[in-house]
């Protein structure tokens, strides 16, 4: 999996952009899975720290 910042593919967006893009069509489809797997675990993580008081997103 490739993640690629989401902010390219809007046409106008300012600040912080909370999206991103997955490419995968230069991937083995074996290792797909097992990608978005590791991507969503690591999203979890993270995502209560999204929200802390003060936090800017950078």
């Amino acid at each position: 999996m490739v993640i690629e910042p989401g902010a390219p593919f809007f046409d106008r967006f300012e600040g912080p952009c909370p999206f991103f893009r997955l490419s995968y069509s230069s991937i083995a489809s074996e290792r797909i899975a097992e990608g978005v797997a590791r991507i969503a675990k690591t999203v979890r993580r993270l995502r209560p720290m999204a929200f802390e008081p003060g936090r800017t997103g950078s």
